[in-house]
């Protein structure tokens, strides 16, 4: 979908932005405006049964945690693709009381 694969610290991000995101929140932790953040968060949107019928996951590109206990849930799309409108619907159902936020 047009993303190019930027490497940062040693990672290797799907995007531009992405890597533009990860930038932004080592400065806010370091100016003490955040906790932390944790990349590549997964939850399991739908359960499998055997090697066959592997579970479903979806990654998310960041968690950030502030120092007031609150938390985000931050996905760097440019596109939204298929596979990642499914597995939002997954998520949604599966989760309810979280939210995901795009960037």
């Amino acid at each position: 979908y047009g993303a190019t694969k930027v490497w940062a610290d040693g990672i290797c991000f799907d995007s531009k932005k992405e890597a533009e995101f990860y930038r932004t929140l080592q400065l806010l932790q370091k100016a003490g405006e955040i906790k932390g953040f944790c990349r590549q968060a997964r939850f399991v949107v739908t359960a499998g049964t055997d090697k066959d019928n592997r579970a479903a996951e979806y990654v998310t590109d960041f968690i950030v945690f502030y120092r007031d206990g609150t938390y985000r849930i931050i996905d760097t799309k440019g596109m939204q693709t298929r596979d990642f409108k499914l597995k939002m619907k997954a998520f949604r159902e599966k989760y309810p009381e979280l939210t995901v936020e795009l960037e």
